[in-house]
């Protein structure tokens, strides 16, 4: 059998969902490629993972035990919907076996759940997410046009108190809610670089002006995702955007 057709494609060449299969192989454009390494010092470093020894049982989390107003917990849906309008961006995978300390690509911050809840049209979303999406103030054609709606460009912190629990409810935490709904926009400089992604964006044309509007913004901010780089687009994945979210669709 012959091998497939990207065996030997270029990187420009693959799709959006190509490209992030070889992200999980551990390849990036100039890997695929075969360019010369020694000559490249802007390789993508991936951020270890820490990965449990494979005799250790995964730990469980009981539903009826989940604590809606902890920062850092949310339910995630175990039955991807059929009317997802993003790809599944994390499918099952058997266990690895790995030291702990094996690095791993991590297209998006490791330790958030991917709401998916928010990418399946308003037509066929649960009653429950319709009821919480109407508190925080969308309509159907808000809710489908991503990005649309005022408050995706509010951090968990400038919501007030309905909203907030609107969120909850609905299965964001704060931090899922700051980086898939408002991609850390209303937060300072000082704070991308706490958080460690201060270098994403300036891989994305940012500076500390132009982050807060005092000086013009990147020509990537008018950019379709096929325009941006293999770096640009890793970048752009640690402020939680993938081609739907980042093109609108």
């Amino acid at each position: 059998i012959d091998p497939p057709l990207t065996d030997s494609a270029d990187w420009v060449d693959l799709t959006d969902a190509q490209q992030l299969a070889a992200y999980e192989l551990c390849f990036f454009e100039q890997l695929w490629d075969e360019e010369h390494l020694t000559n490249y010092t802007d390789a993508p470093t991936f951020a270890p993972t820490t990965m449990a020894p494979t005799s250790a049982p995964e730990p469980t989390v009981s539903p009826t035990k989940f604590d809606p107003l902890s920062p850092t917990a949310a339910p995630v849906p175990t039955t991807p919907s059929p009317t997802s309008l993003a790809p599944t961006m994390y499918p099952t995978k058997a266990p690895v076996t790995s030291s702990p300390t094996a690095p791993m690509p991590t297209p998006f911050p490791t330790f958030l759940p991917f709401p998916e809840f928010r990418y399946v049209n308003y037509a066929n979303i649960a009653g429950d997410t319709r009821n919480q999406a109407s508190v925080l103030g969308y309509s159907a054609k808000d809710w489908n046009d991503i990005g649309r709606h005022g408050v995706e460009t509010k951090s968990f912190s400038q919501l007030n108190r309905g909203e907030k629990q609107a969120a909850l409810a609905m299965g964001y935490s704060d931090k899922t809610w700051d980086c898939f709904q408002s991609h850390y926009r209303d937060y300072d400089w000082f704070e991308l670089e706490v958080l460690g992604l201060d270098n994403h964006a300036r891989t994305l044309g940012w500076d500390p002006l132009s982050w807060i509007g005092e000086t013009n913004p990147p020509s990537t901010d008018e950019s379709t995702w096929f325009d941006l780089s293999s770096d640009q687009k890793f970048a752009a994945r640690k402020f939680c955007y993938f081609q739907e979210n980042w093109d609108g669709v």
